[in-house]
Protein backbone atom coordinates (compact mmCIF):
# COMPACT_ATOMS: atom_id res chain seq x y z
CA UNK A 1 0.00 0.00 0.00
CA UNK A 2 1.60 3.25 -1.18
CA UNK A 3 1.66 6.34 1.01
CA UNK A 4 3.00 9.84 0.33
CA UNK A 5 6.22 8.86 2.05
CA UNK A 6 6.71 5.68 0.01
CA UNK A 7 9.45 7.46 -1.95
CA UNK A 8 11.53 7.58 1.23
CA UNK A 9 11.77 3.81 1.33
CA UNK A 10 15.12 3.80 -0.46
CA UNK A 11 16.60 5.56 2.57
CA UNK A 12 15.23 2.89 4.87
CA UNK A 13 16.48 0.15 2.54
CA UNK A 14 19.99 1.59 2.56
CA UNK A 15 20.08 1.98 6.32
CA UNK A 16 18.73 -1.52 6.96
CA UNK A 17 21.35 -2.93 4.61
CA UNK A 18 24.09 -1.21 6.58
CA UNK A 19 22.84 -1.33 10.17
CA UNK A 20 20.26 -4.13 10.32
CA UNK A 21 17.30 -4.40 12.65
CA UNK A 22 18.24 -1.54 14.98
CA UNK A 23 17.26 0.91 12.25
CA UNK A 24 13.66 -0.26 12.60
CA UNK A 25 13.50 -1.13 16.29
CA UNK A 26 16.51 0.10 18.31
CA UNK A 27 17.70 -2.56 20.76
CA UNK A 28 14.55 -4.62 20.17
CA UNK A 29 16.29 -7.97 20.47
CA UNK A 30 15.94 -8.01 24.25
CA UNK A 31 12.14 -7.96 24.24
CA UNK A 32 11.98 -10.34 21.28
CA UNK A 33 14.03 -12.89 23.22
CA UNK A 34 11.58 -12.62 26.13
CA UNK A 35 8.73 -13.32 23.69
CA UNK A 36 10.40 -16.52 22.57
CA UNK A 37 12.50 -15.58 19.55
CA UNK A 38 15.79 -17.51 19.48
CA UNK A 39 18.93 -15.44 18.97
CA UNK A 40 20.36 -17.73 16.30
CA UNK A 41 17.09 -17.52 14.34
CA UNK A 42 17.25 -13.73 14.37
CA UNK A 43 20.90 -13.83 13.32
CA UNK A 44 19.96 -16.22 10.52
CA UNK A 45 17.18 -13.88 9.37
CA UNK A 46 19.42 -10.83 9.22
CA UNK A 47 22.20 -12.71 7.46
CA UNK A 48 19.72 -12.80 4.55
CA UNK A 49 18.71 -9.13 4.69
CA UNK A 50 20.26 -6.34 2.64
CA UNK A 51 17.08 -4.32 2.20
CA UNK A 52 13.55 -4.15 3.60
CA UNK A 53 12.52 -5.99 0.43
CA UNK A 54 14.24 -9.08 1.86
CA UNK A 55 12.39 -9.14 5.18
CA UNK A 56 9.47 -11.40 4.38
CA UNK A 57 11.65 -13.87 2.51
CA UNK A 58 14.22 -13.93 5.32
CA UNK A 59 11.70 -14.50 8.12
CA UNK A 60 9.68 -17.05 6.16
CA UNK A 61 12.57 -19.14 4.85
CA UNK A 62 14.08 -19.24 8.33
CA UNK A 63 10.68 -20.39 9.61
CA UNK A 64 10.71 -23.18 7.04
CA UNK A 65 14.17 -24.25 8.21
CA UNK A 66 13.08 -24.43 11.86
CA UNK A 67 9.84 -26.23 10.97
CA UNK A 68 11.90 -29.01 9.38
CA UNK A 69 13.58 -29.55 12.75
CA UNK A 70 10.18 -29.59 14.44
CA UNK A 71 8.89 -32.30 12.13
CA UNK A 72 12.01 -34.40 12.64
CA UNK A 73 11.70 -34.15 16.44
CA UNK A 74 7.99 -34.97 16.20
CA UNK A 75 8.69 -38.06 14.11
CA UNK A 76 11.16 -39.24 16.75
CA UNK A 77 8.55 -38.79 19.48
CA UNK A 78 10.38 -35.86 21.09
CA UNK A 79 7.23 -33.92 21.91
CA UNK A 80 8.74 -31.15 24.04
CA UNK A 81 11.57 -30.55 21.59
CA UNK A 82 9.02 -30.51 18.76
CA UNK A 83 6.95 -27.99 20.72
CA UNK A 84 9.95 -25.70 21.11
CA UNK A 85 10.83 -25.88 17.41
CA UNK A 86 7.21 -25.33 16.37
CA UNK A 87 7.03 -22.33 18.69
CA UNK A 88 10.09 -20.79 17.04
CA UNK A 89 8.71 -21.51 13.56
CA UNK A 90 5.34 -20.00 14.45
CA UNK A 91 6.99 -16.76 15.55
CA UNK A 92 9.08 -16.61 12.38
CA UNK A 93 6.08 -17.23 10.13
CA UNK A 94 4.08 -14.65 12.07
CA UNK A 95 6.76 -12.03 11.64
CA UNK A 96 7.16 -12.87 7.95
CA UNK A 97 3.46 -12.56 7.07
CA UNK A 98 3.37 -9.12 8.70
CA UNK A 99 5.34 -7.65 5.79
CA UNK A 100 2.42 -7.86 3.34
CA UNK A 101 0.38 -4.68 3.92
CA UNK A 102 -2.69 -5.75 2.00
CA UNK A 103 -4.85 -8.73 1.14
CA UNK A 104 -2.25 -11.00 -0.42
CA UNK A 105 -2.49 -14.79 -0.83
CA UNK A 106 1.07 -15.09 0.48
CA UNK A 107 0.05 -13.35 3.69
CA UNK A 108 -2.87 -15.73 4.16
CA UNK A 109 -0.73 -18.77 3.30
CA UNK A 110 2.02 -18.01 5.77
CA UNK A 111 -0.41 -16.94 8.46
CA UNK A 112 -1.98 -20.39 8.02
CA UNK A 113 1.47 -21.92 8.35
CA UNK A 114 1.91 -20.01 11.61
CA UNK A 115 -1.43 -21.33 12.88
CA UNK A 116 -0.52 -24.91 11.96
CA UNK A 117 2.74 -24.66 13.88
CA UNK A 118 1.05 -23.01 16.83
CA UNK A 119 -1.56 -25.77 16.96
CA UNK A 120 1.32 -28.17 17.59
CA UNK A 121 2.47 -25.88 20.42
CA UNK A 122 -1.00 -26.14 21.93
CA UNK A 123 -1.01 -29.95 21.64
CA UNK A 124 2.45 -30.44 23.12
CA UNK A 125 2.40 -27.91 26.00
CA UNK A 126 1.83 -29.58 29.41
CA UNK A 127 0.63 -27.95 32.60
CA UNK A 128 -1.91 -25.57 31.09
CA UNK A 129 -5.09 -25.90 29.06
CA UNK A 130 -4.86 -23.92 25.81
CA UNK A 131 -7.71 -23.41 23.38
CA UNK A 132 -8.49 -21.26 20.39
CA UNK A 133 -11.37 -18.81 20.81
CA UNK A 134 -13.63 -17.52 18.02
CA UNK A 135 -16.40 -15.06 18.89
CA UNK A 136 -18.97 -13.20 16.77
CA UNK A 137 -18.55 -9.43 16.71
CA UNK A 138 -20.54 -6.92 14.69
CA UNK A 139 -21.00 -9.22 11.71
CA UNK A 140 -17.45 -10.60 11.76
CA UNK A 141 -15.45 -12.93 13.98
CA UNK A 142 -12.72 -12.05 16.47
CA UNK A 143 -10.04 -14.51 17.55
CA UNK A 144 -8.11 -15.28 20.71
CA UNK A 145 -6.10 -17.93 22.56
CA UNK A 146 -7.25 -18.86 26.06
CA UNK A 147 -4.83 -20.21 28.68
CA UNK A 148 -6.15 -21.82 31.88
CA UNK A 149 -3.75 -23.28 34.48
CA UNK A 150 -4.21 -26.79 35.80
CA UNK A 151 -5.81 -27.09 39.21
CA UNK A 152 -8.74 -25.59 41.04
CA UNK A 153 -10.05 -22.28 39.83
CA UNK A 154 -11.42 -19.81 39.42
CA UNK A 155 -8.27 -18.01 38.27
CA UNK A 156 -7.60 -14.32 37.78
CA UNK A 157 -7.23 -13.58 34.08
CA UNK A 158 -5.10 -11.15 32.11
CA UNK A 159 -6.29 -9.90 28.72
CA UNK A 160 -3.09 -9.68 26.65
CA UNK A 161 -3.14 -7.00 23.95
CA UNK A 162 -0.58 -7.08 21.13
CA UNK A 163 0.93 -4.09 19.37
CA UNK A 164 -0.05 -3.24 15.82
CA UNK A 165 2.75 -5.35 14.32
CA UNK A 166 2.12 -8.29 16.67
CA UNK A 167 -0.31 -11.20 16.76
CA UNK A 168 -1.89 -13.05 19.66
CA UNK A 169 0.50 -15.99 19.29
CA UNK A 170 3.40 -13.65 20.13
CA UNK A 171 2.25 -13.75 23.77
CA UNK A 172 2.69 -17.51 24.35
CA UNK A 173 6.17 -17.51 25.88
CA UNK A 174 5.54 -14.29 27.79
CA UNK A 175 2.46 -15.85 29.38
CA UNK A 176 4.17 -19.14 30.20
CA UNK A 177 7.20 -17.44 31.73
CA UNK A 178 5.70 -14.48 33.57
CA UNK A 179 1.95 -14.85 34.08
CA UNK A 180 1.33 -18.58 34.54
CA UNK A 181 3.71 -18.81 37.55
CA UNK A 182 1.69 -16.03 39.21
CA UNK A 183 -1.51 -18.01 38.89
CA UNK A 184 -3.02 -16.12 35.98
CA UNK A 185 -5.20 -17.47 33.25
CA UNK A 186 -4.88 -15.39 30.08
CA UNK A 187 -6.70 -14.52 26.91
CA UNK A 188 -4.35 -13.31 24.17
CA UNK A 189 -6.36 -11.49 21.53
CA UNK A 190 -6.29 -10.43 17.91
CA UNK A 191 -8.48 -7.36 18.08
CA UNK A 192 -9.97 -5.63 15.04
CA UNK A 193 -7.23 -5.01 12.49
CA UNK A 194 -4.88 -7.63 13.96
CA UNK A 195 -3.74 -11.09 12.95
CA UNK A 196 -6.42 -13.68 12.36
CA UNK A 197 -9.21 -11.19 13.03
CA UNK A 198 -7.91 -8.91 10.26
CA UNK A 199 -7.51 -11.77 7.80
CA UNK A 200 -11.18 -12.63 8.32
CA UNK A 201 -12.22 -9.13 7.36
CA UNK A 202 -12.61 -7.25 10.67
CA UNK A 203 -10.91 -3.88 10.31
CA UNK A 204 -10.11 -1.51 13.15
CA UNK A 205 -12.06 1.75 13.56
CA UNK A 206 -11.65 4.59 16.01
CA UNK A 207 -13.71 2.88 18.69
CA UNK A 208 -14.44 -0.75 17.83
CA UNK A 209 -11.32 -2.18 19.51
CA UNK A 210 -12.64 -1.57 23.00
CA UNK A 211 -16.05 -2.92 22.01
CA UNK A 212 -14.41 -6.10 20.73
CA UNK A 213 -12.39 -6.35 23.94
CA UNK A 214 -15.64 -6.15 25.91
CA UNK A 215 -16.94 -9.12 23.90
CA UNK A 216 -13.83 -11.03 24.97
CA UNK A 217 -14.57 -10.02 28.57
CA UNK A 218 -18.16 -11.27 28.16
CA UNK A 219 -16.72 -14.62 27.13
CA UNK A 220 -14.42 -14.73 30.15
CA UNK A 221 -17.22 -13.96 32.60
CA UNK A 222 -19.10 -17.00 31.31
CA UNK A 223 -16.20 -19.38 31.98
CA UNK A 224 -16.42 -21.05 35.37
CA UNK A 225 -12.60 -21.39 35.49
CA UNK A 226 -12.21 -17.60 35.39
CA UNK A 227 -12.69 -15.22 38.31
CA UNK A 228 -14.74 -12.48 36.66
CA UNK A 229 -13.96 -10.12 39.54
CA UNK A 230 -10.23 -10.31 38.83
CA UNK A 231 -9.84 -9.35 35.18
CA UNK A 232 -6.83 -7.22 34.24
CA UNK A 233 -5.13 -6.02 31.07
CA UNK A 234 -1.54 -6.01 29.83
CA UNK A 235 -0.75 -4.30 26.52
CA UNK A 236 2.29 -3.06 24.64
CA UNK A 237 2.90 -0.42 21.97
CA UNK A 238 -0.40 0.27 20.17
CA UNK A 239 -1.87 -2.17 22.68
CA UNK A 240 -1.18 0.50 25.31
CA UNK A 241 -3.40 2.95 23.43
CA UNK A 242 -6.17 0.38 23.04
CA UNK A 243 -5.69 -0.73 26.64
CA UNK A 244 -6.33 2.80 27.94
CA UNK A 245 -9.43 3.00 25.79
CA UNK A 246 -10.64 -0.36 27.11
CA UNK A 247 -10.02 0.56 30.75
CA UNK A 248 -12.07 3.75 30.30
CA UNK A 249 -14.80 1.86 28.43
CA UNK A 250 -15.31 -1.26 30.56
CA UNK A 251 -15.27 -1.19 34.34
CA UNK A 252 -14.70 -4.94 34.56
CA UNK A 253 -10.98 -4.28 34.03
CA UNK A 254 -9.52 -4.02 37.52
CA UNK A 255 -6.05 -2.80 36.46
CA UNK A 256 -4.20 -2.06 33.23
CA UNK A 257 -0.43 -2.30 32.76
CA UNK A 258 0.96 -0.81 29.56
CA UNK A 259 4.43 -0.52 28.04
CA UNK A 260 6.02 1.05 24.95
CA UNK A 261 3.28 3.64 25.09
CA UNK A 262 1.51 5.05 22.06
CA UNK A 263 -0.21 7.48 24.40
CA UNK A 264 -0.07 10.85 22.67
CA UNK A 265 -1.03 11.81 19.12
CA UNK A 266 0.03 9.55 16.24
CA UNK A 267 1.90 12.36 14.46
CA UNK A 268 5.36 10.88 15.02
CA UNK A 269 4.54 7.23 14.34
CA UNK A 270 2.60 7.97 11.13
CA UNK A 271 4.41 11.03 9.76
CA UNK A 272 7.97 10.90 11.07
CA UNK A 273 8.83 7.26 11.81
CA UNK A 274 9.51 4.64 9.13
CA UNK A 275 6.82 4.66 6.39
CA UNK A 276 5.79 1.02 6.93
CA UNK A 277 3.99 1.86 10.17
CA UNK A 278 1.43 4.01 8.42
CA UNK A 279 1.07 1.67 5.45
CA UNK A 280 0.32 -1.19 7.83
CA UNK A 281 -2.21 0.72 9.90
CA UNK A 282 -4.02 1.94 6.81
CA UNK A 283 -4.42 -1.70 5.80
CA UNK A 284 -5.59 -2.60 9.31
CA UNK A 285 -8.23 0.14 9.09
CA UNK A 286 -9.24 -0.62 5.49
CA UNK A 287 -8.11 2.67 3.93
CA UNK A 288 -6.61 3.25 0.49
CA UNK A 289 -6.98 7.04 0.56
CA UNK A 290 -4.25 8.50 2.76
CA UNK A 291 -5.87 11.92 3.09
CA UNK A 292 -9.11 10.30 4.22
CA UNK A 293 -7.18 8.15 6.72
CA UNK A 294 -5.46 11.22 8.15
CA UNK A 295 -8.72 13.15 8.38
CA UNK A 296 -10.99 10.38 9.67
CA UNK A 297 -8.66 8.20 11.75
CA UNK A 298 -5.20 9.56 12.55
CA UNK A 299 -6.25 13.04 13.68
CA UNK A 300 -8.64 11.51 16.21
CA UNK A 301 -6.27 8.86 17.59
CA UNK A 302 -5.37 10.31 20.96
CA UNK A 303 -6.36 9.77 24.56
CA UNK A 304 -7.98 13.15 25.19
CA UNK A 305 -11.01 12.55 27.37
CA UNK A 306 -10.01 8.88 27.71
CA UNK A 307 -7.27 8.65 30.35
CA UNK A 308 -9.22 11.09 32.49
CA UNK A 309 -11.99 8.47 32.68
CA UNK A 310 -9.91 5.42 33.58
CA UNK A 311 -11.10 4.42 37.05
CA UNK A 312 -8.87 1.39 37.65
CA UNK A 313 -5.14 1.53 38.48
CA UNK A 314 -3.19 2.40 35.31
CA UNK A 315 0.54 1.74 34.81
CA UNK A 316 2.50 3.36 31.99
CA UNK A 317 6.02 1.97 31.35
CA UNK A 318 7.98 4.08 28.89
CA UNK A 319 11.46 4.41 27.42
CA UNK A 320 13.40 7.62 28.02
CA UNK A 321 14.21 7.91 24.32
CA UNK A 322 11.07 6.37 22.83
CA UNK A 323 11.27 7.27 19.17
CA UNK A 324 7.52 6.92 18.51
CA UNK A 325 6.04 8.73 21.51
CA UNK A 326 8.50 11.28 22.94
CA UNK A 327 8.78 11.03 26.70
CA UNK A 328 7.60 14.63 27.07
CA UNK A 329 4.36 13.68 25.36
CA UNK A 330 3.89 10.52 27.41
CA UNK A 331 4.41 12.49 30.62
CA UNK A 332 1.85 15.07 29.51
CA UNK A 333 -0.71 12.32 28.95
CA UNK A 334 0.13 10.82 32.32
CA UNK A 335 -0.52 14.18 34.00
CA UNK A 336 -4.08 14.10 32.66
CA UNK A 337 -4.73 10.51 33.74
CA UNK A 338 -6.98 9.92 36.70
CA UNK A 339 -5.60 8.41 39.89
CA UNK A 340 -4.68 5.75 40.92
CA UNK A 341 -1.84 5.66 38.44
CA UNK A 342 1.86 4.93 37.99
CA UNK A 343 4.51 6.18 35.53
CA UNK A 344 7.73 4.17 35.30
CA UNK A 345 10.39 5.51 32.94
CA UNK A 346 13.28 3.25 31.92
CA UNK A 347 16.48 5.19 31.34
CA UNK A 348 18.31 5.10 28.01
CA UNK A 349 15.62 2.85 26.50
CA UNK A 350 13.96 3.22 23.11
CA UNK A 351 10.41 2.29 22.13
CA UNK A 352 10.88 -1.52 22.30
CA UNK A 353 12.33 -1.30 25.84
CA UNK A 354 14.73 -4.03 24.73
CA UNK A 355 17.17 -3.51 27.58
CA UNK A 356 14.28 -3.68 30.04
CA UNK A 357 12.40 -6.56 28.42
CA UNK A 358 12.54 -8.72 31.54
CA UNK A 359 11.74 -5.73 33.77
CA UNK A 360 8.53 -4.68 32.08
CA UNK A 361 7.19 -8.22 32.07
CA UNK A 362 8.14 -9.41 35.54
CA UNK A 363 7.48 -6.09 37.29
CA UNK A 364 4.34 -5.47 35.27
CA UNK A 365 2.95 -8.90 36.18
CA UNK A 366 3.68 -8.38 39.88
CA UNK A 367 2.11 -4.92 39.74
CA UNK A 368 -1.09 -6.41 38.31
CA UNK A 369 -1.21 -8.96 41.13
CA UNK A 370 -0.83 -6.21 43.72
CA UNK A 371 -3.52 -4.09 42.11
CA UNK A 372 -5.93 -7.04 41.91
CA UNK A 373 -5.34 -7.63 45.59
CA UNK A 374 -6.22 -4.02 46.36
CA UNK A 375 -2.72 -3.12 47.54
CA UNK A 376 -2.84 0.53 46.48
CA UNK A 377 -4.01 3.88 47.70
CA UNK A 378 -6.91 5.38 45.69
CA UNK A 379 -4.72 8.49 45.29
CA UNK A 380 -1.69 6.53 44.13
CA UNK A 381 0.65 8.55 41.90
CA UNK A 382 3.72 6.33 41.65
CA UNK A 383 6.48 7.99 39.62
CA UNK A 384 9.72 6.06 39.15
CA UNK A 385 12.83 6.37 37.01
CA UNK A 386 14.84 3.16 36.48
CA UNK A 387 18.46 3.79 35.52
CA UNK A 388 20.43 1.16 33.65
CA UNK A 389 23.00 1.34 36.44
CA UNK A 390 20.47 0.00 38.94
CA UNK A 391 19.54 3.40 40.34
CA UNK A 392 15.81 3.82 41.01
CA UNK A 393 14.56 7.35 41.60
CA UNK A 394 11.28 7.48 43.50
CA UNK A 395 8.72 10.24 43.24
CA UNK A 396 9.89 11.59 39.88
CA UNK A 397 9.88 9.80 36.54
CA UNK A 398 11.77 12.54 34.70
CA UNK A 399 15.34 11.68 33.68
CA UNK A 400 17.76 13.10 36.25
CA UNK A 401 19.69 15.03 33.61
CA UNK A 402 16.59 17.18 33.06
CA UNK A 403 17.56 18.63 36.46
CA UNK A 404 13.96 18.99 37.61
CA UNK A 405 12.81 21.12 34.68
CA UNK A 406 9.07 20.91 33.99
CA UNK A 407 8.02 19.28 30.74
CA UNK A 408 5.91 21.00 28.11
CA UNK A 409 2.43 19.80 27.29
CA UNK A 410 1.59 17.59 24.35
CA UNK A 411 4.56 17.15 22.05
CA UNK A 412 3.59 16.43 18.48
CA UNK A 413 7.00 16.64 16.83
CA UNK A 414 10.17 14.67 17.34
CA UNK A 415 12.02 17.98 17.87
CA UNK A 416 10.03 18.56 21.05
CA UNK A 417 7.88 21.48 19.90
CA UNK A 418 5.00 21.76 22.33
CA UNK A 419 1.43 22.21 21.18
CA UNK A 420 -0.03 23.13 24.57
CA UNK A 421 1.13 25.11 27.60
CA UNK A 422 3.30 23.49 30.24
CA UNK A 423 1.61 20.96 32.48
CA UNK A 424 1.70 21.42 36.23
CA UNK A 425 3.23 18.75 38.41
CA UNK A 426 2.02 17.40 41.71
Amino acid sequence: MATKRAGQRWVLDALVGQAGWDVLHPEARGIFYELGYFHSDINRVFSKVGSTLHFSRAWLTTGQEVEKKARWAEERGHRLAARDFYQRAALLYGRGQYGFFGDDPRKSHFHDKMLQCFQKVIEYTPGVHIERVILPFEGKDIYGVLYVPEGEGPFPCVLMGPGMDMIKEDWHVGYMKYFLPRGFAALAIDGPGQGETLLHGCKVTLDNYERAASVFLDFLTERREIDSDRLVHYGVSMGSYWGCRLAAHDGRIKASATAMGCTSTMEVIFHHAQPNFKANFMYMAGYQDEDAFDREIMQHMNLDGIVENVKCPLLMMHGEFDELTPLEAALATYERAAKPKAMWVFGEEFHPLGGAGVDILTLGADWLVAMMDGKYDPNMDDRLYFGRDGTIIKGDSRPPWWDGVLTPGRVDQRDGAAATPASSRT
